[in-house]
This record gives structure tokens, sequence and C-alpha cells, in this order.
């Protein structure tokens, strides 16, 4: 069984459906994610008692009913059914939302998540992952995302700049150990004192989860590096020049 139609029926199991409702929706699922169609009562009878929604259903009265249900009509195969081309747009509207299972709350463990607030796409997904990451235990790959995403501003400080071609050769970027070297220059942008070695540090960590065969990177590795990273981020933001829709601390 897949884990989609784990959360389908997760989804289901939360509405008021009688057993007809709950077959034809199941109907639509397999519909839409394996373009199933010739689906027979039987089968929907089991999949209800495997998702735990029903227990034992009667195969030949499910049968008999979806015959009379209007979002229904026989399949190719005997016994078989498939869902009506006029009731997809319906069914759709009715079912489209439980095929994602509810974005989990993620607290900023690692980096406080309202500094990327409306600033980029791609840096509040970042930050979301690199908290979720921490809260559900998976360290290394937190390391990993926190080195691209250092990664990632520090291109942005030199782009921002007007500096793009100091960090690229043959018009691809040069590697972040060469990027991080020309930033410690101070000749294109200016990090304050101390702030090369902890980008260099995020590097080594973030390499460290990525490609060490035997480390396992501890919660206490991400502890130990966490007030350098915050500092190191906003310093990068600033040279980026993102700020974030509502500065913080400023409650309105």
């Amino acid at each position: 069984m897949s884990n989609d139609l784990v959360v389908f029926g997760e989804g289901l199991a939360s509405l008021d459906l009688n057993e007809v409702d709950l077959a034809v929706a199941l109907l639509w699922f397999l519909d839409q994610s394996s373009g199933a169609t010739d689906v027979t009562a039987t089968q929907l009878a089991n999949v209800m008692h495997d998702l735990s929604l029903r227990g034992t259903v009667n195969s030949s009265r499910l049968d008999k009913r979806l015959v009379a249900n209007a979002d229904v009509v026989r399949g190719r195969k005997s016994g078989s059914f498939k869902i009506k081309l006029s009731r997809r747009s319906a069914l759709d509207q009715k079912y489209q939302a439980l095929l994602k299972r509810p974005t989990p709350k993620v607290e900023s463990h690692v980096l406080a998540s309202d500094d990327f607030l409306a600033t980029r796409r791609y840096l509040e997904t970042l930050v979301f992952q690199i908290n979720g990451s921490y809260q559900f235990g998976f360290f290394d790959g937190c390391m990993v995302l926190c080195r691209r995403l250092m990664e990632t501003l520090l291109i942005e400080a030199f782009e921002q700049n007007g500096h793009s071609a100091a960090i690229k050769h043959q018009g691809n970027y040069l590697q972040l150990g060469e990027i991080i070297g020309i930033a410690r220059s101070g000749q294109y942008i200016k990090l304050g004192r101390g702030s090369a070695d902890i980008l260099e540090e995020v590097k080594s960590a973030g390499d460290t989860a990525a490609h060490n065969r035997t480390y396992i990177t501890k919660p206490q590795d991400v502890d130990d590096l966490k007030l350098k990273l915050r500092r190191a981020i906003s310093e990068l933001m600033h040279l980026a020049k993102i700020e974030p829709s509502t500065p913080v601390g400023n409650s309105s």
C-alpha cells in the first residue's frame, strides 16, 4: 500500500462519508494516482478494509449501490467501475486537498524563520528544511543544508555588489572554498572580523556531513555552530541586501 494512499485514507477518515461515498472517493484516487479505471466493488471493499475505514464490506451490496451512483459508470471489465467523465471536476474539488499531508509545524531550532519572511521563496524553504531536519533528528541533512544556505547567500552577496565575475571561471562558479578565500581578501565584499573563519567552519561541518563515510553528525555539532551560523547568515543577508518583510522584533 502506497504512502499516498495512506495519506488519502487518513483524510477520508476525517470526513463523514458513507460506504458508497468512500468507494467513489477511492475510485477517484486510484484514477488520479495510477490511471486505474476498471476497479471492482470487491477491490474497493478490500481497500476500505486495509485502510481501516470500514470493517468487512459486503461486496455484492456495494456493487449494487455503485450501479445506482451518479458519479460512476461501468468499466470495460465485468463487474468493474470508473469515474464518470462529467463528475471528474466536482470530485477533483471535493478530494484534491486530501492528496497532500499537512505541512508539519516546525520551530526555529537553528535559524529564526521570521528573519526570512517574504524574502525569497527558496530561502524560506531552505530555512524551513534546516529547522525541520534538526527537529526530526536528521542532523547530517541539517548541516548540509546550513552549508548550502551559507554558500547561496555568499554568492548573492557578491552578485548584489556587482562582483559576480570575481567568483566565476569560464562562466561557472568557483568552489566554495575558493569563494570564501576571495571574500576573505576584502577586495569585493567586506566581511566582519572573524566572519570568514565562521564560513570555513560551516563549510567544513557541511562537507563532513555530506562526504565522511563513517562520521554521523550529532545534535551537539549543530548546537555548537548555531550562534556563529546565525551571525554569519545575518551578515551575508545584509551584504546581499535581503531583508524580511517585517523587521525582527517589530510588532504592529
